[in-house]
């Protein structure tokens, strides 16, 4: 005798293979950069008559593949998500941000990176990097240590933290002066911290090496909390006020698109760095 799992089964028994085309077609809209969707644009967007895709929606809201808020539009469902994670891999997971950068680097031109935390050296670490093909560019060490308080990712990331915890990540003051322009006490870096966390974006304007600016804007995980920085470095003379409008706009999208999949794999700060 064989014994299904009735969590992931329909209650009906005539899913052909359109009904699984478009339950499949659901669960990529919900899970895509248009959601949440209405009905109406669900119906729009997959060409679904409203009665049949609603009947679809009220069994995949049962089995939890997706989710209606109180404003009737549909999400991913937990279920889903779950499901997302047992079918990725954690290398297709670094594929992805490989590519995310890849994209990133291309359409600006420049350097592109992706930074976290790392508790067990209160340091910043670059897991990747996209490197333009052109003599001058900024030279991303992966993996190694780096100092939080000269850096836009640092500086992204250290904005969500405790108030409280700054003097752990940070280290006895004065902090290492990389260039003129680097702020070496606590007092310096709070204010910026607090406009960064309000703004939701950094920059950095030579702080850490002469003549290099860098920008940087936060990735959320499955639990909502800021899990990485997804920026770019490139020369000063490159992120004059209209160029840094560009920037700031290319990334905060390829920043949401990125959250939407960490989401999407159940990703969260803790289990981040096993993935990469």
């Amino acid at each position: 005798m064989t014994v299904r799992s009735r969590a992931l089964l329909p209650r009906r028994g005539n899913l052909g293979p359109m009904s699984v085309a478009r339950v499949l077609g659901i669960v990529q809209a919900v899970s895509g950069g248009l959601a949440p969707l209405s009905l109406s644009a669900l119906s729009r967007l997959l060409q679904i008559p409203k009665s049949s895709l609603l009947t679809l929606l009220t069994e995949m809201e049962q089995l939890g593949l997706v989710r209606r808020d109180e404003d009737g539009q549909y999400h991913q469902g937990g279920q889903a998500s779950r499901l997302g994670l047992q079918l990725v891999s954690p290398h297709s997971l670094a594929a992805l941000v490989r590519r995310a950068l890849a994209g990133l680097g291309q359409q600006l031109g420049m350097t592109a990176t992706f930074a976290r935390l790392d508790s067990s050296t209160h340091a910043l670490i670059y897991s990747d990097r996209w490197e333009i093909p052109d003599p001058v560019r900024f030279a991303v060490t992966l993996g190694q240590p780096l100092d939080l308080h000269c850096r836009s990712a640092g500086k992204l990331l250290l904005a969500h933290e405790p108030l409280a915890s700054l003097p752990q990540w940070l280290g006895p003051e004065p902090y290492r002066a990389m260039t003129a322009g680097t702020k070496t006490r606590l007092r310096q870096l709070v204010p910026e911290l607090q406009a960064i966390a309000a703004a939701g974006i950094a920059w950095s304007h030579g702080e850490s090496f002469p003549g290099v600016g860098s920008c940087n804007v936060a990735v959320h995980g499955a639990d909502q909390q800021v899990l990485a920085a997804l920026g770019i470095e490139a020369p000063l003379g490159r992120l004059g006020e209209t160029a840094a409008a560009d920037v700031a706009d290319v990334l905060r999208a390829a920043a949401q698109a990125l959250s939407r999949d960490m989401r999407a794999f159940g990703i969260t700060r803790l289990t981040l760095a096993q993935h990469l």
